[in-house]
């Protein structure tokens, strides 16, 4: 990648991740936490999509320690439980069209957090784009 060693690899894919989860951690602090919570339903089709892929983790990633496993296999039940409160939150929330757009600002904003640490990852492990 860029002719870069594997150092320098692992640096620049490692700032690009640590700006993505900044970036989102400040965006939690300074905004109100209806916002906050409002861009926690990115999670809202994550547990089916955490369910299929944990069947091949072991396999796929061996250096995963059980502990951290049964950590995600948890996420798939709790998920569900905590996109419902969100959804409450935010439905009850973002109640004019100006807020339900706002709604709309701050998924996007998620989601385009989440597709950079994405892009990161796929060029740190030679994922094809």
């Amino acid at each position: 990648m860029l002719g870069l060693n594997h150092s320098a690899r692992d640096t620049f894919f490692a700032g690009k991740v640590s700006f993505a989860v900044d970036a989102y951690v400040n965006f939690c602090r300074r905004q109100p936490w209806q916002e906050a919570v409002c861009s926690s339903l990115t999670e809202l089709f994550a547990s089916a999509i955490h369910s299929e892929r944990l069947a091949t983790w072991p396999e796929n990633y061996p250096w995963i320690e059980a502990d951290g496993l049964q950590y995600f296999r948890n996420r798939t039940t709790q998920s569900r439980r905590d996109v419902e409160q969100g959804l409450t939150l935010t439905l009850d929330h973002f109640d004019t069209s100006e807020l339900q757009q706002r709604a709309l600002d701050i998924l996007q904003f998620k989601l385009d957090v989440l597709w950079q640490m994405n892009d990161a990852m796929a060029l740190r492990y030679k994922v094809p784009l």
